[in-house]
């Protein structure tokens, strides 16, 4: 379910991948250079340049620590809280 339409581009650095304890993607520690709104959309995330954020990666292998990441996200809620997810990702040189 997701709160209100929100998406954000952010670019940095995969420094951490920790599957999750049900066997389904993985919590991903993100090291933001840059983040902004994607457009036409609002910036829920408003990740700080120089910050490390958790995103949840329902696809994983998709990332390799170390490098750099162009990212979509997002922030969904429910009834048990928000999770902010990869909806994409694209690797920079």
């Amino acid at each position: 379910m997701q709160i209100m339409p929100n998406k954000s581009i952010l670019e940095g650095v995969a420094k951490r991948l920790v599957p999750a304890p049900d066997g389904h993607g993985a919590d991903l520690d993100f090291f933001v250079d840059r983040g902004e709104a994607a457009e036409g959309h609002t910036d829920f995330i408003q990740a700080i340049p120089g910050t490390t954020l958790t995103l949840f990666a329902a696809e994983p292998a998709v990332f390799e620590v170390g490098k750099r990441y162009r990212v979509t996200a997002s922030v969904l809620g429910g009834p048990t809280g928000e999770q902010t997810v990869v909806e994409a990702a694209d690797a920079i040189a």
